[in-house]
């Protein structure tokens, strides 16, 4: 599964747009430094987000 669809996922869940659930800046974190683990994307959404 891929990221977008994930935050997709969460997004429907929650009845909300992908965008208030992960900003797109968010996204861009992600994509730059990749993270390997679960706890490293947490890392870097807690950190930024």
């Amino acid at each position: 599964m891929s990221i977008y669809q994930t935050f997709l996922m969460l997004a429907r869940e929650q009845d909300e747009s992908t965008g208030y659930v992960f900003p797109n800046k968010a996204l861009t974190e992600i994509a730059k430094k990749i993270p390997t683990t679960a706890a490293d994307l947490r890392r870097i959404v807690k950190s930024e987000y």
